[in-house]
């Protein structure tokens, strides 16, 4: 069964109703001030507060992913929840579809370097996965 508690979010600020933050969230965290960044706060205190809208709700968390990246998207320049901030990303559509190319040679060079790196032992199963999903990728290009 898919949970469908989550929903997607915009932040308006109170003086002239210009969209600043989207998220995405359950229960109360479109109301939390808490865990948000020093751009959120200084914007809050500049517009003396900030409303909130909620764009969609019941959503599974996959689902508010695709539409907050979407939304992100849309709003790109007036976010101040920009992770990279000198590169617009991708649309969101284009991030669901998730395209490598990589070769044989690329492939045998990751998993002889796993293995010549006694260290990252405790990480084996996430880079042998990392491996997996490369070479999956690599073969359903093959024709």
């Amino acid at each position: 069964m898919r949970e469908s508690k989550f929903y997607v979010y915009a932040h308006r600020r109170a003086d002239n109703d210009a969209i600043f933050y989207i998220g995405k969230g359950w229960d109360n965290r479109a109301k939390s001030k808490y865990r948000r960044s020093i751009a959120w706060d200084e914007v809050c205190a500049e517009a003396g507060g900030f409303k909130i809208e909620i764009i969609a709700s019941g959503l599974s968390d996959v689902d508010a992913r695709g539409l907050e990246a979407q939304k992100i998207d849309e709003h790109w320049d007036s976010l101040v929840n920009k992770h990279r901030r000198d590169i617009k990303p991708v649309t969101a559509m284009a991030r669901t579809k998730v395209r490598v190319d990589i070769d044989a040679e690329l492939l045998t060079w990751l998993k002889d370097w796993r293995m010549s790196q006694p260290a990252l032992a405790p990480f084996n199963r996430t880079l042998d996965g990392c491996i997996r999903f490369f070479r999956d990728q690599q073969e359903d290009r093959e024709p």
